[in-house]
């Protein structure tokens, strides 16, 4: 009896230390899966409130024409002209540009259905059709009708090409949260808008239903990379030979593959680097993903093993996900907080880009040549912190571009801040205020800049404004986009906030 007994107890330790062991096992494989690909990690304390510089910084502002939201950030072309895409709501997309010497306002194009099938901007529709507008009986339409649906975005950035065209994409007020719409929406169009004869040129769809929230361009290859919304589609648009963009003809789109875990995590930013792999963040599982094109030649080798032609999910790049407020570094991978990539830059020797995440606050560095991942920058000051099913409450971290002076420029809040990635420094220049009405905050910017040659940055910016309620008593605060732009090496010295250690 003893002895069975004895028998029983060696039986139970031997599986504790069993259960043990492979826990133990578990675990460093957890920690080291983590910690892949985060070369030069830093726990860098959140910055307080307290040590904010609060001097007014006013800077230039002009208010774009016509009511509307702008998402694609301003592109300063070789033609002295910033360009922005206007989102007027429910009436077709704007391709506005702004004259820096004489100060006006042009309508470069208006993605009409004309436009968009190769006429000129803002040409007549073709005869016998009509677009069908969001929220319009659209019961009874063929299906061969559904691309008439009204291209009321650019959504995402735009690009000039090496023949001085304007690259872009247009996306549409349809998705998951507008089922009923989604069907009657053809799909978001590749764009070239030439500036020396004002035509449009339509480069073809990017998919059936499916608009174009992001875009990316591989300027040596002449490839146009998008991704689309509802499901997060990655796309390409290219053509073998580059006349064929004059044309439009000869321009093929490619289906690539899938870029989000579901349905509310589709990234709103993507970068190529100079040797032509494009990363992307899946703003659910908090995974980078990695395209490496067909003709790559290997001129970087990445850590990671990866196969040209196919989207690589980088498991060991996790961006980290934020589980609560109350213990902001606890990790968490949830598709709940929304946490995609939102606006970014890449960095001048094109080896590597920071990108800001939507909600949390968090400015992240992508180092192409290590496949490495690392946080730079943590501000949860910069709103405060809300609950899971908050909605579309943002962290309100936006970059700016690269200045001449090599340092990463963004917005946090009102606040412009500078990041040096040579001495780690982090500085605040101050809350950037109109020029014209220092009482008005510069709200925030949507999507990336451009410098000038004399270093002068130039961003799509948002201001808020009262204006009267329509057929209502009263005024309510709207949002106001348009053009702003300032020069560090003429603004006042800024407060150190810190220097990474």
């Amino acid at each position: 009896m003893k002895a069975h007994m004895g028998q029983k107890k060696r039986g139970t330790r031997t599986l504790l230390v069993w259960w043990l062991t492979a826990a133990a096992l578990i675990v460093a494989c957890s920690i080291t899966q983590s910690v892949i690909g985060r070369r030069g990690w830093k726990e860098i304390p959140p910055v307080s409130p307290h040590d904010l510089n609060e001097t007014r910084v006013p800077v230039e502002f002009r208010p774009a024409p016509g009511d509307g939201v702008v998402y694609s950030g301003a592109l300063l072309a070789s033609d002295g002209r910033v360009y922005l895409g206007l989102c007027p709501g429910k009436k077709p997309a704007k391709l506005l540009a702004y004259d820096v010497v004489s100060g006006e306002w042009h309508t470069a194009a208006v993605m009409t259905s004309g436009a968009l099938r190769g006429g000129p901007d803002g040409g007549k529709l073709p005869e016998g059709t009509s677009p069908v507008l969001l929220d319009e009986e659209t019961e009874g339409l063929r299906p061969g009708n559904t691309w008439k649906h009204v291209q009321n975005k650019i959504h995402a950035r735009l690009y000039e090409g090496p023949d001085g065209r304007i690259y872009g994409a247009t996306h549409a007020s349809v998705g998951n949260e507008r089922p009923n719409n989604t069907r009657t929406y053809g799909g978001g169009h590749f764009f070239a808008y030439d500036p020396k004869t004002g035509e449009t040129i339509d480069l073809g769809w990017a998919r059936r239903h499916e608009g174009i929230m992001s875009v990316c361009m591989d300027m040596d290859r002449m490839i146009i990379y998008g991704i689309t919304w509802p499901c997060g589609i990655l796309v390409s648009c290219h053509a073998d030979r580059p006349e064929d963009y004059r044309r439009g003809r000869g321009v093929r789109t490619r289906i690539l593959g899938l870029t989000a875990s579901d349905l509310e995590s589709v990234p709103r930013y993507m970068e190529v680097l100079d040797d032509g792999r494009m990363f992307v963040g899946d703003g659910g599982s908090g995974d980078v993903l990695l395209w490496v094109p067909d003709d790559y030649e290997e001129k970087i080798r990445p850590r990671h093993s990866v196969k040209p032609g196919r989207v690589n999910r980088l498991t060991g790049m996790r961006t980290p996900h934020y589980r609560d407020r109350h213990r902001p570094r606890r990790l968490r991978e949830s598709s709940t907080y929304r946490n995609w990539w939102q606006t970014g830059a890449r960095s001048p020797d094109g080896k590597r880009f920071f990108v800001a995440t939507q909600r949390r606050g968090q400015l992240f560095e992508i180092d192409g040549a290590e496949t490495t991942c690392g946080r730079i920058i943590d501000h949860p000051w910069a709103k405060p912190w809300d609950a899971p099913d908050s909605g579309w409450a943002s962290g309100r971290i936006f970059v700016i571009a690269f200045g001449k002076d090599g340092h990463l420029y963004y917005l946090a809040d009102s606040h412009l801040l500078s990041y040096d990635p040579e001495s780690g420094r982090v500085l605040d220049w101050g809350v950037l205020v109109r020029g014209d009405d220092p009482e008005t905050d510069i709200s925030h910017c949507r999507g990336p800049g451009s410098v000038a040659e004399d270093g002068t940055i130039y961003f799509a910016a948002t201001v808020m404004e009262m204006r009267p309620k329509n057929d209502e008593d009263g005024m309510k605060e709207v949002g106001v986009p348009g053009v702003a732009w300032f020069n560090p090496a003429r603004m006042a010295a800024p407060k150190l906030l810190y220097t990474e250690p």
